[in-house]
């Protein structure tokens, strides 16, 4: 009885599969594509203050690079402020481990709208080191 179902929908499927074609083309082409957000896609910020006590040489530099797709790149936003990035590295910056342990941080932004897992990897290989 299992071996039945399981052979009808996969002919099922094997049928439809010119309509699923045909759809997914249409999909694809009448979907809008929002525009990146503008702002910075890198940037540095102090997390050691003078009046922390601290040696700020003594501290590592912590590196964050936001790899992905449309979601990582802020689509839909207005600014990057309003992005992912934008609300997570005030939220890093503010945080105590993160400040009694760095003394600053690095951020990076390697996202762009439409990126396959294949194409952010690519992107990886060619960026240069740091």
């Amino acid at each position: 009885m299992v071996d039945t179902n399981k052979l009808t929908s996969i002919a099922k499927d094997v049928l439809f599969a010119p309509v699923y074609l045909y759809q997914g083309r249409k999909i694809k082409r009448e979907t809008v594509r929002l525009p990146e957000p503008n702002g910075d896609r890198h940037g540095m910020v102090e997390l050691s203050k003078a009046d922390d006590g601290l040696s700020s040489k003594s501290q590592e530099t912590l590196n964050l690079m936001v790899v992905g797709d449309s979601a990582a790149a802020g689509v839909g936003s207005q600014t990057q402020q309003e992005a992912l990035v934008g609300k997570l590295i005030p939220i890093l910056e503010q945080n105590a481990v993160i400040r009694s342990n760095f003394a600053q941080l690095n951020w990076s932004l390697q996202a762009t709208t439409g990126h396959t897992s294949f194409d952010i990897l690519r992107r990886l290989y060619v960026l240069p080191t740091p």
